[in-house]
């Protein structure tokens, strides 16, 4: 069954509020870790960001900025963070990307370059108050085949209690066919995801599985 916006609609509510509001790291942390990313770019080097979740399609977050498809070898992208302030809430926690190591994988997604280091503020606020990421400079390629560059990029913190491990594709398939936040249902941030993907050329077959995996839980439910 295909994973459609009109199936999520008839099957999910469009969002949930939690019961009471997660935890977020202060205003102070955040400003702190981001001077702290900010000390690793070189003088005179673009301020880049490599993105491959949410920040590929929710463009207002980085306004100004240049986006453009790109590779990055090393890590895998996986639905390994558990998801209890957007798209999922604490009694019915989702799940969202991370970037974990591996040394045999690539992950595409769009690389940002951003007009200033004030447009990285934004961005910041927008992945970092859960805790569960931490920022690192990588080398990604941009597509079709370009020079090598520096971004910043966000990779999932293993040591986090929010950090979901290695599950099976097929628990994966029944939290995003179920999750639903204050942003809206994870079905919908799942097909987002793979749709700004496919509107760039490029893919990811584990994003193409569990679309289809969670399109089938969502025609089998209840309506």
């Amino acid at each position: 069954m295909t994973l459609t916006r009109a199936l999520i609609a008839r099957r999910l509510p469009p969002r949930r509020s939690p019961a009471r509001p997660p935890p977020t790291l202060p205003e102070t942390l955040l400003r702190a870790g981001l001077r702290g990313a900010l000390c690793g770019r070189a003088a005179g080097e673009p301020l880049r960001v490599f993105t491959y979740g949410s920040l590929m399609w929710q463009r207002e977050v980085a306004p100004g900025a240049e986006a453009a498809p790109a590779r990055l070898r090393g890590f895998a992208r996986r639905w390994c963070l558990r998801d209890i302030h957007n798209r999922g809430v604490p009694e019915a926690p989702g799940l969202t990307l991370g970037l974990e190591a591996a040394p045999d994988a690539c992950s595409e997604g769009m690389l940002l370059t951003l007009p200033d280091e004030a447009a990285l503020w934004p961005v910041w606020q927008h992945e970092m108050p859960p805790g569960f990421y931490r920022a690192a400079w990588v080398t990604v390629v941009p597509l079709p085949q370009g020079r090598p560059v520096r971004a910043l990029t966000f990779l999932a913190d293993a040591a986090h209690p929010l950090h979901a491990g290695a599950l099976p594709e097929a628990a994966q398939a029944r939290i995003l066919a179920r999750a639903v936040g204050p942003q809206g249902p994870d079905a919908d941030y799942l097909l987002s995801a793979q749709e700004t993907l496919r509107a760039a050329g490029l893919e990811d077959a584990l994003l193409d599985r569990l679309c289809g995996c969670v399109g089938r839980l969502l025609a089998d439910a209840p309506a």
